[in-house]
């Protein structure tokens, strides 16, 4: 806080965007001059909103100490908008919704389909926390496999949070899984474009306390179908029985269904899920929509579409 404080006012910013919920917090704390204009970014409650006890009352303490000034706050769904109002935790009069964080559709871009194997790749990918619904994934995956063999391939893609003892443990049950042959454990990247183009569809059964997944934004705009949790900030990106499933939180058996439902379409059934994903990105997710909401919120006029700027990320993409 010190740190925080003193860099801010040495600097002397005009506007402080912040996002997560620390920097929203500590950024706040640090305005009680209100030297600056504070955007929050509300990018999912986090785990204190889910405990019950002091930690709970705590953090909603918290909330409406720090974000009581802000200039503009952001939500990413709106049941967390609704859940702060509901307890007056910040100043109604100041928040939007918004679509997330928005994804490059530049960057994240669907490549044609080619002649593929007959194997079906469904990918799961994020931080290696249980209550993204690793081990339901990972159930459903042995079930599977047992029933349909070498045509179905499940993927897993993450980073363990080495300070958390659930994240490790759950990255030993993956790599127990991928010496078994039941899932295809790969190595954390910070590139995860060439492994999502390969994949058929991607799976996130979460119940974690966030805003819209950043990895089902980038699923839609590379043009897959989705398989994800009839909960807050995930439903918001399939269109059931359209681009994707969605299924009740915890239920293996709604997940394995579904997942089953897309490794026995045909070809053109998958591709046309993938362009109603990619149709779903443009309409919805765009990350120039969320550009142009922060300019206007710190007043300055939304920019012109940058085509020499799209050229560059679309030859990086390719």
């Amino acid at each position: 806080m010190v740190e925080l404080y003193r860099a801010l006012r040495s600097c002397q910013p005009d506007f402080v965007l912040s996002f997560t919920i620390k920097c929203n917090l500590y950024a706040g704390l640090c305005n009680f001059r209100r030297s600056f204009r504070q955007v929050a970014n509300v990018s999912g409650l986090g785990e204190g909103f889910e405990r019950k006890g002091i930690l709970n009352r705590t953090v909603k303490g918290l909330y409406r100490l720090s974000l009581r000034s802000a200039h503009k706050i952001f939500f990413q769904n709106r049941e967390d908008l609704e859940l702060c109002r509901k307890h007056s935790l910040v100043p109604s009069n100041v928040c939007e919704l918004i679509p997330g964080s928005g994804v490059d559709l530049s960057f994240f871009s669907p490549l044609p389909m080619t002649n593929k194997s007959s194997q079906r790749v469904f990918l799961m990918f994020g931080r290696l926390l249980p209550q993204k619904g690793f081990y339901t994934f990972l159930s459903a995956a042995r079930a599977l496999k047992e029933k349909y063999g070498d045509q179905v391939s499940f993927w897993v893609l993450g980073s363990t949070d080495h300070n958390r003892k659930e994240s490790v443990t759950l990255h030993q049950a993956l790599s127990h899984a991928n010496a078994e042959g039941t899932v295809r454990l790969m190595e954390h990247t910070d590139d995860v474009l060439p492994v999502l183009r390969q994949a058929d569809a991607v799976v996130l059964p979460s119940t974690y306390n966030e805003g819209v997944p950043r990895s089902l934004l980038e699923a839609l705009a590379c043009g897959k179908p989705i398989i994800t949790t009839d909960w807050k900030g995930c439903r918001e990106t399939v269109l059931h029985g359209k681009n994707g499933y969605l299924i009740p939180p915890r239920d293996q058996d709604a997940l394995e269904t579904s997942i089953e439902r897309v490794l026995l379409c045909s070809p053109e059934q998958l591709a046309q899920m993938g362009n109603a994903s990619r149709v779903l990105a443009q309409d919805r997710f765009d990350e120039r929509i969320v550009v142009d909401r922060y300019l206007t919120s710190i007043e300055i006029p939304p920019l012109e579409q940058d085509v020499e700027y799209d050229e560059q990320r679309s030859q990086q993409a390719a």
